[in-house]
């Protein structure tokens, strides 16, 4: 399984230039902060599929930025 992923919801945009760069990058990050990085993904999506989310797995009704799930 890929550690750190890029995917798109409801959105399409050009691809995300240089993402093996932007990958390095984070897992330079966590090594520095001394954490494990087991699974990141990144979703590209529209403030009416975030608020979504947030609804229906968070139960509110506002934005964030971040969502986490436990796994």
């Amino acid at each position: 399984m890929l550690k750190i992923r890029f995917s798109y919801a409801d959105v399409s945009l050009v691809s995300l230039k240089e993402k093996n760069k932007v990958k390095e990058f984070i897992e330079q990050l966590f090594i520095l902060e001394g954490k494990k990085l087991e699974h990141l993904q990144y979703v590209f999506c529209s403030d009416s599929y975030l608020l979504e989310i947030n609804k229906t797995f968070l139960k509110h009704d506002y934005f964030t930025d971040i969502i986490k799930f436990d796994v």
